[in-house]
């Protein structure tokens, strides 16, 4: 039975002193032996300043030995204990420091990367704002007007050139463009652009605003992403009034330039005709004036239906009108026949000497009824021109 006769313990400014004994107990029928700890004063606790070198001395020579050789064996087990703790804690601070050093070496290599990135990142955002820059400057100086689209028809940007069409302003970026009136004529943008979307094809035609004469080329295009998305659309307008314009002067030019000289030689002809016909200068004046206006009535249809084919009616009402007087002088019958501009400058010639001729000699020098008119196939006015007396236009 172990016993340890004085123990000390230490506690707040006091020294307690006790017996320690421990001995088994009986093990019974437990599977685990129990042991008694039995705990024995020796004294009232005492203030470590009151305990000297002379009380140890009162204490028995074998209880001091045993004393200091506890005290001893303690120390060196608090000393072993110590070492080991400090052994652990130095291979600990070891690993840590090894732990440590890697750690530096990675961030060091992590801050460099970051460093070659933030460079990559500063050069690449110098060059986002440069081409920002130029890409302002692109819209502000174009004379295109641009409108960008998405898939909801918001506007995501546009040229100032756009005010021209629609009354946009730099706050209209996120409204839908159906918000705001446009300036164009006859169409119907979202229609448009809708199909744009479902196909994919780009749409380009020449519209006209609506004041009638400023003349734009439209183009919508899709609006694709890089992975090749279609996220929108792309509206460009091309004012081409002056190109018009300029197309339309330059067909009339080249038009005069072929029309003139032929009226010219029309007239020309007209004219050593009739002088060689007239015996007297006001005969020549009376029939040349008359001719000259039935080449200027089958010139007018020419002209009005745009140098395309003209209704052999008009053709002949327009030469007999002079001569109608009644209301029933003239009638007409037959299929609709169309004459080519040539043919009807000819043929409207052919019918004032016609007239010409009725009113000296013929029907139209009465007050008569002139008859009715018959149309036939020209096909039968050319086979039938030499032997009928009106160049195959009509009746008696």
């Amino acid at each position: 039975m172990p016993i340890r006769p004085r123990v000390e313990v230490e506690f707040e400014d006091r020294r307690q002193f006790f017996a320690l004994t421990v001995a088994p107990l009986p093990p019974g029928d437990r599977a685990d032996p129990l042991f008694i700890v039995v705990f024995k004063d020796l004294g009232a606790a005492v203030p470590i300043a009151e305990l000297t070198a002379q009380a140890r001395d009162d204490l028995p020579r074998e209880a001091l030995v045993e004393q200091f050789e506890r005290d001893i064996r303690d120390l060196r087990e608090q000393l072993q204990s110590m070492s080991e703790e400090n052994d652990t804690a130095t291979e600990e601070l070891k690993s840590a420091n090894e732990e440590m050093v890697s750690v530096n070496e990675e961030l060091q290599s992590v801050n460099e990367e970051l460093r070659v990135t933030n460079i990559d990142l500063s050069n690449k955002v110098d060059e986002l704002d440069q081409a920002n820059d130029d890409l302002r400057n692109l819209f502000n100086s174009t004379q295109v007007a641009t409108v960008f689209l998405d898939r909801h028809l918001v506007i995501r940007s546009f040229t100032p050139a756009v005010s021209g069409i629609f009354d946009l302003i730099d706050s209209d970026r996120g409204r839908p463009l159906t918000s705001f009136a446009n300036r164009l004529d006859r169409i119907d943008l979202q229609q448009e652009i809708k199909k744009i979307l479902e196909t994919r094809e780009a749409v380009e035609r020449r519209i006209t605003a609506r004041d009638g004469q400023t003349q734009y080329l439209m183009r919508i295009l899709p609006y694709t992403t890089l992975n090749g998305t279609v996220d929108g659309v792309v509206l460009t307008f091309v004012d081409i009034t002056k190109v018009v314009e300029s197309e339309l002067l330059g067909t009339l030019v080249d038009e005069l330039n072929h029309r003139v000289p032929n009226m010219l030689q029309v007239v020309s002809a007209v004219a050593s005709h009739t002088l060689r016909r007239s015996s007297a200068l006001k005969e020549f004046g009376t029939t040349f004036a008359g001719r000259i206006r039935a080449l200027g009535h089958a010139h007018e249809l020419v002209s009005r239906g745009g140098w395309s084919d003209v209704p052999l009616l008009e053709l002949i009402l327009k030469e007999l009108e002079p001569y109608a007087t009644g209301q029933d002088r003239i009638a007409t019958h037959g299929e609709p026949v169309r004459l080519k501009p040539k043919a009807a400058l000819a043929l409207g010639m052919i019918l004032h000497e016609l007239a010409t001729n009725a009113t000296k000699h013929g029907g139209l020098s009465t007050e008569a009824r002139l008859g009715t008119i018959l149309f036939l196939p020209l096909s039968v006015l050319a086979g039938n021109r030499a032997s009928t007396k009106d160049g195959g236009a009509g009746g008696a």
